[in-house]
């Protein structure tokens, strides 16, 4: 794993080139190029190393277009608005226009054809699935039962989205400065988490009626109290009466206050945080870290039940987790 910030440069006139260049920053696609000797394909850009975001500026010189198949999957979204041009996105939900002031997020595991014109030059920010899920995560506390769902259109009408592209585009104007500022891995990331955490309250997704509860009236006293205990307590073994005497109050005000807020009973919600602390630790794994021991560290004796919990909160194996984390990106 790339422990610096990388800067990123490519220029072809070779349909194969190109196509091979970006489907190392998004995932595989398919570029069909309808006059391959216009081609002038360049991108400039930065590959941040706390998550694996890719912020760039793209164009292809000439009209072309990508598909995104059932089979070969992108690895993340795919985020762009176009500084010139436009581009036309067909996907499940009917043909979406872009241009300077409408964004576009192309999300993996959906078949899905983007054509730009010859003039297009654009943003593209293109974050990983994990990253937007592990954040969302570990904002709402939560686990997700499988990767967020984004609405399409990104209308700059919105302050909140254009004051999200302000941000890119003033990141994307010189790259080698951003190499340079951001070559800690712990900056990057703080800076990556900044740019999802911004995406997910500007652009409708499936998470935006959680993210509305959450920012509504504080929590009662009692159940911030028993959240910070779980929050500081959850390696031990811990019950329903320690949760009771964290609160002060009776079982059944905890257990209403706990489904009226946070939609899971009080040891519902100790398994959750310790299913999010078991994949932050798989996410970023010591180097003899193995699924076994980071489990019981976090409570889970019971293995084949864990890994069954795990798979069902997170939609893949721990040891999948694990793998991946540790392949270099």
């Amino acid at each position: 794993m790339t422990t610096m910030a990388a800067a990123l440069h490519a220029s072809h006139c070779d349909p194969d080139a190109a196509q091979s260049w970006m489907a190392a920053i998004c995932g595989p696609h398919q570029l069909e190029v309808r006059r391959p000797a216009r081609l002038c394909f360049e991108h400039d850009g930065l590959r941040l190393s706390g998550l694996g975001t890719v912020l760039g500026r793209v164009a292809y010189g000439t009209d072309v277009t990508i598909a995104v198949g059932t089979l070969s999957c992108l690895d993340g979204y795919s985020i762009s608005l176009p500084i010139s041009g436009r581009q036309l996105l067909h996907g499940p939900q009917g043909s979406l226009r872009s241009d300077r002031r409408q964004g576009l997020i192309v999300s993996p595991s959906e078949p899905q054809i983007l054509e730009l014109t010859g003039n297009c030059r654009k943003w593209q920010v293109v974050i990983r699935r994990e990253a937007v899920q592990q954040v969302a995560e570990q904002w709402l506390q939560r686990p997700l039962p499988g990767p967020v769902a984004f609405a399409p259109r990104m209308d700059l009408s919105d302050p909140r989205v254009a004051a999200w592209w302000q941000l890119v585009a003033q990141l994307c104007r010189d790259f080698a400065a951003g190499r340079l500022l951001f070559a800690e891995g712990a900056l990057a990331r703080e800076l990556e988490t900044l740019l999802i955490r911004g995406l997910l309250l500007a652009q409708p997704s499936d998470l935006t009626p959680l993210l509305t509860a959450q920012a509504s009236p504080d929590l009662p006293a009692y159940l911030q109290r028993t959240c910070r205990f779980i929050a500081e307590h959850a390696r031990e073994e811990i019950g329903l009466r320690d949760l009771e005497a964290a609160a002060g109050v009776a079982r059944q005000r905890l257990y209403d206050a706990f489904h009226r807020y946070l939609s899971c009973t009080p040891m519902g919600y100790l398994r959750q945080q310790r299913l999010l602390a078991v994949r932050a630790a798989l996410l970023a794994p010591q180097p003899a870290a193995s699924v076994s021991a980071v489990a019981m560290e976090w409570g889970f004796s019971h293995l084949g039940r864990f890994a069954a919990d795990y798979r069902k909160a997170f939609g893949e194996a721990p040891s999948q987790t694990l793998e991946n984390a540790r392949q270099p990106r």
